[in-house]
């Protein structure tokens, strides 16, 4: 008898939950096809929608292929889910007025590893951090910062050295360990030459290696309709189970920092003005500071943020340069103009470099970091005469905007005129935004530019750069845009 209760009880639950996500599904189904047949955008190529699977060159080709046919707005369809994708600067300006929330169903998959930091909070608990936090970037804070991308750069110089053989290496894997170099020793003080000697640095391998496993994991489940819909089903899988321990982990490295800071400051109290003791003694104005987990949670936030956006953006400007020699030689010149004999290049002199400044703008125009920012309908909207209702996924178009012929001309063509003062007078703020802009802007963008700068400056100086004969980049979405493959580039150094 009671055996034959438990298995009632247990068959009534499985029914329960399958009504329950059956029921999630058909209002998500409902929703999308009406976005599907009854808003503009380009013809599907199947029943599965417009055939985009990766975000990678194909797909980009495509994306971009749309906002010449729907400048302002349109429907793309991914499979099972449809999206609206607002790709000029006026509507992306009511976009991020009235529609403040992030579209949290890919938001939520990375809890478990970055949990209520910046980039994946909302609300509140987004408002008071962002308060406490917005001061760490002040531009006082990042003079102290440019010390530590002077030594990075000097360091990536040194590692340069050893591949001017003739032969081509992949511009963009050292890049990243560079830029991992300098956010690590910008949030924490280490002071370690990571770029030289990771191999004697575990904790620092040990996370580049678990940011990779996490990269992998994510597209196993980005891959999956039931990973997707169902925190249940994947968290069953063995997948879900070694994603929780791969974020475990990493949360326990960034906790490892923070234990770590707080016996030093103990044993030896002094100034250490990194990102970490800026975190640490931040207050609110009642006098509260973050919790631990907060502080893990921000930690883990900037790690990511800090070192994949900048790879990203200096690998692409070095391709730019590669593609057109001539401004490459532009920037040199400017760079040995500005900084004649000295061999540091301080926080003060980074806005000197004016052409180097339009060749990183432009190149961050044609690939941004981030190729669309999300967004969900918390509240009817009106938007281009359609009414959006509560629910509805919105993508701001990062890439859609910045290839977009209405807003710029010629928009494939690489020209950093673009960004001259005259050229920009009268341009809408909202029509270059590779930091994603409005309240939820990137909270460490001007740091992300200081590094890329300075990087930059220090590569420039010493070497000549060109690409691989017969090297094609192709593009691909990782956690940023990225060049599939890597960058095949050459060094030849300055000769002075």
């Amino acid at each position: 008898m009671i055996s034959v209760s438990i298995s009632v009880l247990i068959y009534t639950a499985l029914a329960l939950f399958g009504i329950f996500y059956l029921s999630k599904f058909v209002a998500f189904l409902y929703s999308s096809i009406k976005l599907r047949y009854f808003f503009p955008g380009p013809k599907t190529v199947s029943i599965f929608g417009h055939g985009l699977t990766d975000f990678g060159e194909e797909d980009l080709e495509k994306l971009e292929s749309y906002v010449k046919q729907y400048p302002r707005m349109h429907r793309v369809v991914y499979g099972h889910m449809v999206r609206i994708v607002v790709a000029c600067p006026e509507l992306i300006a009511l976009a991020y007025a009235e529609i403040p929330d992030k579209d949290r169903i890919f938001l939520d998959m990375f809890t478990p590893a970055f949990g209520n930091g910046l980039a994946f909070s909302s609300g509140e608990i987004w408002k008071r951090n962002r308060r406490l936090l917005t001061p760490l970037f002040h531009f006082k804070c990042l003079e102290s910062f440019c010390e530590v991308f002077n030594k990075t750069g000097d360091h990536f110089v040194e590692v340069i050295s050893t591949k001017i053989n003739g032969n081509s290496f992949d511009f963009s894997k050292l890049a990243r360990l560079a830029t991992f170099e300098a956010t690590m020793n910008s949030i924490c003080s280490k002071d370690c030459d990571l770029q030289n000697n990771l191999e004697n640095n575990p904790d620092q391998r040990s996370y580049l290696e678990m940011l990779d496993l996490l990269t992998a994991q994510s597209l196993i489940r980005f891959n999956n309709f039931l990973y997707i819909m169902s925190d249940t089903i994947y968290y069953m899988s063995k997948a879900g189970k070694d994603f929780l321990k791969n974020c475990k982990d990493m949360r326990n490295l960034m906790a490892k920092f923070i234990h770590e800071r707080r016996a030093l400051t103990t044993e030896e109290p002094r100034e250490y003005n990194d990102l970490l003791d800026l975190i640490m003694k931040s207050r609110d104005e009642d006098g509260s500071g973050l919790s631990d987990e907060e502080m893990i949670d921000e930690l883990s936030n900037f790690f990511v943020a800090g070192f994949e956006t900048t790879t990203c953006g200096i690998s692409f400007l070095m391709y730019c340069l590669c593609r057109h020699p001539e401004w490459q030689e532009k920037c040199r010149e400017e760079i040995m103009e500005v900084l004649g004999d000295s061999e540091t290049i301080a926080f003060e002199d980074i806005n000197k470099f004016e052409c180097l400044n339009m060749c990183l703008k432009e190149s961050l125009r044609l690939y941004s970091p981030a190729t669309l920012v999300q967004r969900i309908v918390d509240k009817p909207v009106q938007m281009d005469g359609y009414t959006l209702k509560k629910g509805t996924p919105i993508d701001i178009g990062i890439q859609s905007v910045h290839m977009n012929p209405t807003v710029w001309q010629e928009p494939s063509k690489f020209d950093p005129n673009r960004f001259s003062k005259e050229n920009m007078e009268g341009k809408h703020p909202y029509s270059f935004i590779p930091f994603s802009a409005g309240a939820r802007n990137c909270i460490g963008q001007h740091f992300a530019l200081a590094e890329m700068k300075v990087l930059s400056i220090k590569l420039l100086r010493s070497y000549e750069f060109s690409l691989e004969p017969g090297y094609e980049m192709i593009r691909e979405t990782t956690t940023v845009l990225t060049q599939k493959g890597g960058l095949s580039l050459i060094a030849k150094p300055i000769q002075s």
